[in-house]
This record gives structure tokens, sequence and C-alpha cells, in this order.
């Protein structure tokens, strides 16, 4: 259901609710490049701070120009960027969908991260990182690391709806059997990134970061972080790149 995110359920109270939250009235020609890609920045983060958000909206775009399959998967939908506050103090941002379907998915940034300064923020990722909590990034990407995450799940359920609609007819499905259905394709998906790292690299190593073990979403989402964030990415987001380009 919408407050699913990858990992847990988490409370999540919109800054603004569902038919208030329109389109950012900020001036920047970043939401208005993003709105044409189909992602729409909303009100309830105009009062975040405007360097950190012009950082992330830049480097998602620069995403789907590197990547242009993500924006050609977005044809008819939208993704949407909120801000919230969560029922959890330690939760800075969630990816929020349901399972099977393209339309109500949401990036929720939370007021007590992005409300920081950009060196705030760049300073608690950076002790993530390098304490191998979080997946490797450039210090010119700290301030981005936790919101390519969250796109990182963005980008997976994306293809684990494709495959879905290829595969089943979940409509009649409970919402526990609909989640059941996708958190194995998320094993699988992990399993195909491995078996690309062992075939094209010779390599094996399936760790990217502590939260990335968490479980097969949260490594996704990790090695996409990685992969967006970094000049010299693992083995892992490289193979990552390879199934992108292939099953996306």
């Amino acid at each position: 259901n919408t407050g699913e995110t990858q990992t847990q359920k988490s409370n999540i109270i919109p800054l603004i609710d569902d038919d208030n939250d329109t389109i950012s009235e900020r001036n920047h020609y970043l939401v208005d490049e993003l709105q044409e890609k189909h992602h729409i920045l909303c009100q309830s983060t105009d009062n975040f701070g405007y360097d950190v958000m012009t950082a992330n909206l830049a480097k998602i775009n620069a995403t789907l120009d590197k990547y242009p399959q993500i924006k050609a998967s977005l044809k008819n939908h939208e993704l949407n960027i909120r801000g919230a506050e969560f029922d959890k103090t330690n939760t800075v941002a969630c990816f929020s969908y349901t399972p099977g379907k393209d339309d109500g998915m949401t990036i929720f940034l939370g007021k007590n991260a992005y409300d920081r300064s950009k060196k705030e923020i760049e300073s608690i990722t950076e002790n993530q990182v390098s304490s191998k909590k979080w997946s490797q990034c450039d210090d010119e990407n700290l301030i981005n690391h936790t919101i390519m995450h969250e796109y990182g799940h963005f980008v997976e359920t994306q293809i684990i709806n494709k495959i879905i609609k290829k595969d089943h007819n979940i409509e009649n499905l409970s919402p526990v059997e609909k989640i059941s259905i996708f958190d194995a394709y998320a094993r699988r998906i992990k399993r195909d990134i491995i078996h690309i790292q062992k075939e094209k690299f010779n390599t094996y190593n399936d760790f990217i970061s502590e939260y990335g073990n968490y479980n097969s979403k949260e490594f996704f989402a990790e090695t996409f972080a990685n992969l967006v964030n970094s000049k010299n990415p693992t083995t892992l987001a490289k193979s990552l790149e390879i199934y992108l380009k292939e099953n996306l």
C-alpha cells in the first residue's frame, strides 16, 4: 500500500496534504525540466534548503540524461517528490509505492533532514559512507546520496512492475501476497546482478554497504546510489548498469 517503504512500514505525515501539494512554486529551471520528464517537485519541499534541493534535482536530471531508458519508462506516469515527517526519527526519506502499479510513486523527503544546511547533510553522509553503513560516493555527491538511494528504489520498482505485468495478474491478490511477489523478484534481480559481476568482471563480492545487506531491495538502492554517485563505481554497480541497459 502507499506508505509501504522498501524495508519497513513507516507512518508518513505529508507536510501538505495530497490535494493541495501541487507543483513547486520555486522559480528554478530544473523544476520545469523535470516536470517535462514526468518528475514532479511538490510545494511541500519549498522550505527545504534551496542549494540542497538544487543539487538533488540536478543529479536526478543528469541521471535521466545518462540513462534515457529510465525516462522512457515514465511516459504515462509521474514520480512525485514531496516533503514529510515520519513517526520514526531516524527515517530521513522513503520511497512509497503500490506493488504492481505505476501511479502514485513518491519519494518522501523528511523535514528532519532536508531543512538542514548542505554542509550539515554532507557531514552526516560522509560519516555514514566512511563507516560503510552507506555505499561509497564521491565528495561532490555526498549531498545526493539519500535521494539517489530512494531513486534506486523507484528504478527497481519500474523494472519489477514491468515483469509483473508480463508474468502475473495480481489485481485480486492481497497486499501481503503482492509484496511477497515483489520481494521475490527483488531477490532474483540481486542474483542476476551478482551473476553479471561473475561473468563480466570475474569476481564475486555481494557487499555494497551495511544498509545494502539489509535486504535485496536495499541492495539495489545502495548499488544504484554508488553507480550514479561515483566516478569509480564498484563492480557490483557496473554490473547493475549492465543489468539496467538490458532490462529497463
